[in-house]
């Protein structure tokens, strides 16, 4: 409670009426925490001074803050000159350093920062006064300790860190654009009349809501919500050359349950590798060598091509092996739940045609419906939904479809599907969702399936570093 009075004796009878209505009430007030401030005007200096001045609760006397002294109101602090500068980075850091200490995995440390730290400071941040240089260094603060947790390189794009989960980031809120934003909200809400018809208080509120609003100015753009401010970072994050292949993230959410969730499907390490995998953090050759052209990029393993993420995932003869078994987890997921769902399910049925011989991953019986599907993990940087347009053109000819109904005397309807993914686990959003829309895969499953893929990639990876063979036959 804050009463306002203009003389001292003002004060002291609103401080009795207040007193005489709590007794009404059964309450009294704690003269303990009580305090007053005298606030006494200078016209010819233009400044204020502090006049100590004794006020009394009933008979004990409340003491007088000087001007140094701090107090704290709906959890904001001020002093005679007003609201304190707020300092977020001297309020998270020692925080962050508890959490680094904390016997936590790496994912429990992201989901504490992200749905615990942060959130604390938004009061602050929403009521208090802070500049923009100390939300950005707040920012650089939490990248450092993110970086920390999860072993990436500096040049890591930072709108990896701030976009959200759905498009492929870590969905680390940024300060420097959350805290104006929830400025914003939070004086534009302000419906109280005795404020908003007053013509001090309503033109100080223009103000700050004017203040606010040109600090969400970006490239153009105004950041007035939260989506817009997620969409900034994720277009940010797929400008950028390691971000690219998460352009197609947005299409399908489910499959990043593993990103934003302490789930137990991963170990530390393995939550660790599977972000750098995400981000084209694994230190292979192109990457590692960045900015210097004169150093050897070559495959290791004698490939007539640079040695990247993506030439070890996809083409490079050491990891074929691996590629092969994440394929197939792939195939035995989606049977064991075309299964559980009552279907009888074929693996590689050999389809001698005219084309030649085809070999469909799947082929799923359900009261006489047939659905061949195919899988594929494919490349990144090329449109996955056109893959998985082609694979089902690939597989839809009149005579594969002959085949079918003459090998398994099928009189139903066949259709063609495929599962199509990129090597960082993320799926086509025509293929996902045409599989759940035909109960041929459940959510649950496509996020299992991911979390399946980026364990294989880095199988693959795995096996490339470990084994030392070497080839010079380019034929």
């Amino acid at each position: 409670l804050v009463l306002f009075a203009e003389t001292r004796m003002g004060l002291q009878v609103l401080l009795d009426r207040t007193l005489d209505f709590l007794s009404l009430v059964g309450l009294k007030l704690n003269a303990d925490k009580c305090f007053t401030v005298g606030i006494k005007g200078q016209p010819k200096q233009k400044c204020t001074v502090l006049e100590a001045q004794s006020f009394y609760v009933g008979s004990r006397e409340i003491p007088s803050l000087k001007r140094t002294d701090e107090w704290k109101y709906l959890g904001i602090n001020f002093t005679a000159t007003g609201r304190v500068r707020c300092n977020p980075a001297e309020d998270i850091g020692p925080k962050l350093q508890r959490l680094t200490k904390a016997p936590l995995k790496p994912q429990q440390r992201m989901f504490a920062l992200r749905t615990v730290l942060i959130p604390q400071l938004y009061h602050k941040l929403a009521l208090g006064s802070v500049a923009i240089g100390v939300l950005r260094k707040t920012d650089k603060l939490i990248r450092y300790y993110v970086r920390r947790w999860l072993n990436l390189p500096l040049d890591v794009p930072i709108a990896f860190i701030h976009a959200p989960p759905k498009s492929g980031g870590l969905g680390i809120p940024s300060l420097r654009w959350v805290a104006p934003m929830l400025r914003l909200r939070r004086l534009s809400n302000i419906k109280w009349p005795h404020l908003t018809q007053n013509e001090v208080a309503s033109s100080f509120l223009e103000a700050e809501k004017q203040r606010a609003r040109d600090r969400l100015f970006a490239e153009q753009h105004e950041l007035l919500s939260r989506p817009a401010i997620e969409k900034y970072w994720a277009n940010k994050l797929y400008l950028s050359v390691d971000g690219s292949g998460l352009r197609e993230a947005g299409h399908w959410g489910p499959q990043h349950g593993w990103v934003n969730q302490p789930t137990r499907l991963l170990t530390g390490k393995e939550y660790i590798d599977g972000i750098r995998l995400r981000i084209n953090a694994l230190p292979t050759k192109s990457r590692t060598t960045r900015g210097r052209h004169e150093l050897e990029r070559q495959c290791r393993a004698g490939c007539d091509a640079p040695e990247t993420t993506n030439h070890i995932m996809q083409k490079c003869y050491r990891s074929h092996g691996r590629r092969v078994a994440r394929h197939n987890c792939v195939v035995n997921r989606i049977k064991r739940g075309l299964e559980e769902r009552g279907c009888a399910v074929i693996v590689e049925p050999s389809l001698q045609c005219e084309s030649g011989l085809n070999k469909p991953d799947l082929v799923a019986l359900r009261q006489n419906h047939f659905d061949v599907i195919d899988i594929q993990i494919v490349t990144d940087g090329h449109s996955m939904d056109d893959a998985h347009q082609r694979k089902i053109n690939r597989y839809d000819r009149p005579d594969i479809r002959t085949e079918l109904r003459r090998r398994f005397e099928a009189a139903g309807d066949i259709e063609f599907h495929s599962a199509t993914l990129n090597w960082r686990g993320i799926w086509s959003g025509q293929s996902v969702k045409r599989l759940i829309a035909k109960g041929l895969l459940s959510k649950y499953d496509s996020h299992i399936i991911s979390v399946q893929v980026m364990r294989g990639s880095l199988g693959c990876f795995k096996q490339f570093m470990y084994l030392s063979g070497f080839s010079r036959d380019w034929t």
